[in-house]
C-alpha cells in the first residue's frame, strides 16, 4: 500500500458525487475517528476554532486517521501560514478557514497550503501524513498538492457579496458555509431558514458550480440538509459530536423514564 493516501472525501468531489461528514468539537479520543469511519461518514472536522484541541492530541487523531477510510480535516481557528502549514504537516488531509472576505485571503491560502509551483509550502515529506516512509519528494510533492482539500467558509454578508470572486481561485476546493455567523450578520441570528439565508445559499451553489468548486454547509437538522442536498450542496456536515451524542442520550433516557413517571 502506498503511504501517499488517496483523499477519500476528494475522490467522491471528484466523482461529482456528495461529500458528508460532520464536527468534532468535544470528543478527545482519536477512537472516535474509527467510529465516524465505521459508521460511513466521508469526512470529519476537528474544530480547533472553537474548542481547545492541543496538537498533541490532533497528531493522534490525524496518525488514526491514516488508517481508516475518511479524511480528517482541520477547522483552524485563523487562517495564516504557520496554523494552516503545520495543521497539514500533523497529518490533517484538509482544512476548513473561517471567516473569508475577500479574493485575497483565498489566494494567501492557497499560497500557503500548496506547495511549489502552486504555492509557498515549506516542505515537510517523511511525517505523520506519509506514515514516516521514504517517499520521493517530487512524487509527495504533487500527491500533496492533489489530495489536500482546501475548504473556506463565507460567514458574513461581505463574503456572500464576493462570493463569485472567492471561489474563481486556483486550489480552492469547496465552500462550507457557517449559517449561524451569516445569519448573525444578515440580522437575523440563527435564523437559517430565512429567506435571505435560502438566497445567500442559491447565491453560493451558483457561484460555485459556475467556478467547479464544490457547494457545502454545516447544518444542524437532518431535514434541512436533505433539502439542500436535493438543491446542490455537496460537501454537507451535519452536527457536531456532542449535538449527536446529547440527542441520543436525551431521547434514551427519556423513552426509558417515561412508563416509570405513570
Amino acid at each position: 500500500m502506498s503511504p501517499l493516501k488517496i483523499n477519500p472525501a476528494k475522490k467522491v468531489l471528484r466523482e461529482g458525487k456528495v461529500a458528508i461528514g460532520t464536527m468534532v468539537a468535544s470528543v478527545r479520543s482519536p477512537q472516535i475517528v474509527s467510529m465516524l469511519a465505521a459508521a460511513g461518514w466521508d469526512f470529519y472536522i476537528l474544530d480547533a476554532e472553537h474548542n481547545q484541541f492541543g496538537w498533541e492530541t490532533m497528531t493522534d487523531f490525524m496518525t488514526v486517521s491514516r488508517y481508516e477510510d475518511i479524511t480528517p480535516m482541520v477547522r483552524v481557528a485563523d487562517p495564516i501560514y504557520h496554523l494552516l502549514a503545520r495543521t497539514l504537516d500533523v497529518g490533517a488531509q484538509g482544512l476548513v478557514c473561517p471567516r473569508v472576505e475577500t479574493r485575497e485571503q483565498v489566494e494567501q491560502i492557497i499560497q500557503c497550503t500548496k506547495y511549489y509551483p502552486l504555492g509557498e509550502r515549506g516542505a515537510s515529506v517523511s511525517s505523520v501524513h506519509s506514515g514516516f516512509r521514504d517517499v520521493n519528494p517530487a512524487e509527495y510533492l504533487e500527491w500533496a498538492n492533489e489530495e489536500t482539500l482546501i475548504v473556506i467558509q463565507p460567514e458574513t454578508k461581505k463574503s456572500i457579496d464576493n462570493i463569485d470572486s472567492l471561489v474563481s481561485v486556483k486550489g480552492l476546493d469547496a465552500v462550507f458555509i457557517g449559517p449561524y455567523d451569516l445569519s448573525k450578520t444578515l440580522g437575523i441570528a440563527g435564523q437559517t431558514k430565512h429567506p435571505l439565508m435560502v438566497e445567500c445559499f442559491e447565491k453560493v451553489i451558483a457561484a460555485c458550480r459556475k467556478h467547479g468548486v464544490a457547494p457545502g454547509v454545516h447544518l444542524q437538522d437532518m431535514g434541512q440538509a436533505k433539502e439542500w442536498i436535493a438543491k446542490g450542496m455537496r460537501f454537507v456536515g451535519l452536527k457536531t459530536d456532542a449535538r449527536f451524542l446529547m440527542e441520543s442520550m436525551t431521547a434514551a433516557t427519556r423513552e426509558l423514564k417515561a412508563p416509570l413517571a405513570m
